[in-house]
Parts: structure tokens; sequence; C-alpha cells
């Protein structure tokens, strides 16, 4: 587990800005939803903490080590965050096997043939993809897919697990489930982990506390009683539904 600490980051594409200054503390081992409209800076925040988007300024830390600031200049590359990630579109490679895409970080981090089989084999059952290592990725439903990508973002066990829009692509019922999975996993695991979604049902089951997102800016932090019963914005008031 891993806590989070965000200050007056901020995120500008040319002339735009995106993110205009944001302050965030998430505790070691939290599920925090990101809760906003698209366009309110959502998967850009999260793409900064992974290292995936330069911030414009300010500074992110995880845990005890800074792995972003301006002055004086840090970056940290993705590879040495030790997080997972969970793309909206899967983001599963078609030349390769479930078995390969999911045990792909262990291949890059050199780790032994025997502890991959195994891990991978682990990982498989905890996901429920078990026997189907050795289809590719047309060859499963959508749901199967995201369950596959879950399990590569688990496989090396970061300390931080990313999850953008992970079950926008699904169904109703399939969303269901996987909610189910992502919750037992979260029990499971001692992971921290930050979800972005439009989804006001997704963030209530899932989050220990929710950040209502408006134009780059946390209008509001706190537990969805806390959001329903005592908004404090009129943004939060009117985008929260019970």
């Amino acid at each position: 587990m891993m806590s989070i600490t965000l200050r007056k980051l901020t995120k500008q594409f040319g002339e735009t800005t995106i993110i205009p200054s944001l302050d965030l503390e998430i505790g070691s081992g939290e599920f925090i939803s990101l809760l906003g409209p698209s366009g309110c800076g959502k998967t850009t925040l999260i793409r900064m903490i992974a290292g995936l988007e330069h911030p414009s300024s300010g500074m992110i830390a995880l845990e005890d080590e800074v792995v972003f600031q301006d002055e004086p200049p840090r970056y940290l590359p993705p590879e040495k965050r030790n997080i997972g990630m969970v793309f909206q579109n899967y983001a599963l490679w078609p030349h390769l096997s479930i078995g390969e895409n999911i045990s792909f970080p262990l291949e890059c981090r050199k780790i032994s043939r025997s502890e991959i089989t195994d891990r991978t084999r682990q990982i498989l059952d905890q996901v429920q993809l078990q026997g189907l290592e050795a289809r590719r990725p047309h060859e499963l439903s959508g749901g199967q897919q995201q369950r596959a990508a879950l399990a590569r973002a688990l496989i090396a066990r970061p300390k931080v697990v990313l999850l953008d829009e992970p079950l926008s692509n699904l169904d109703t019922h399939l969303r269901e489930e996987m909610c189910d999975l992502i919750s037992e996993i979260k029990k499971a695991n001692p992971i921290t982990m930050i979800y972005v979604t439009h989804d006001q049902k997704e963030a209530y089951r899932l989050s220990d506390r929710i950040a209502v997102i408006h134009q780059g800016k946390i209008e509001q932090l706190g537990t969805w009683q806390e959001l329903t019963q005592n908004p404090r914005t009129n943004f939060v008031k009117s985008f929260i539904r019970m």
C-alpha cells in the first residue's frame, strides 16, 4: 500500500488550463473515486500520477518519495513508480495470448520463468479466467478482456492501481459483475486505488471517499453520505443524484 500526495498540481495544454491548481491526500490502502462529467480533468489527473502525462507544475509524492516536482526539477518515469493501470479501451496486444498479455509486466522485470508461470496462474484464478490463457483478445468477450486488463495491472503486485473508467464499455450486467470483482480484489489485496468514473452508482459502491471534479478542481471530497447530505457547492448539489 502507498499514500499519494498532490500539491499545487497544474496541467496546461498550450494556453488551455486543464488542472488549475489541485491538492489531494490519499491514504495508504484507500479507494478514492474521481467523479465528474467528461472533460473535467479526471483522466489527465491519474495519467500525471502514473507518469504518462508531465505536469506543468506542482508536486506528486508516492509515500515518502517525490516522483514529480517542478522546483527543484524531479521526474521519476512510469516504470519506476510501482503503479498498475487499467485503461478504458483494455489496451491488450492483439498478437499476444491472454496469458502473454497478463504476464508481460513480469517479463519486463526479468522475473524467473517459474515465478511468472505461478503468478500468472494465480491471477487468472483471481479474475476468473482459468483455462483462457491461450486465447487471443479478440476471442474473449468485453467483460473477459477487461478482467485480463485488470489481471495485467495486478500481476506485478503494485502498491497503487489506477483505473480509468474501466467499465464504461460494458453492459449493465457485466458492470455489476466487474464491480463485485473489483470489490473482492480490493478486500484481498492491500492496494491503494484511484478510480475514474462519471457513473455515480460505481463510485457509491466501490469508494471509501469520492472527489467530485469540475473544470479541473475538486468541488468536494468525502464519503457518499457526506456528498449527498451536505453538498458544499452548487455543482455538487446539482451533479450528485440519489
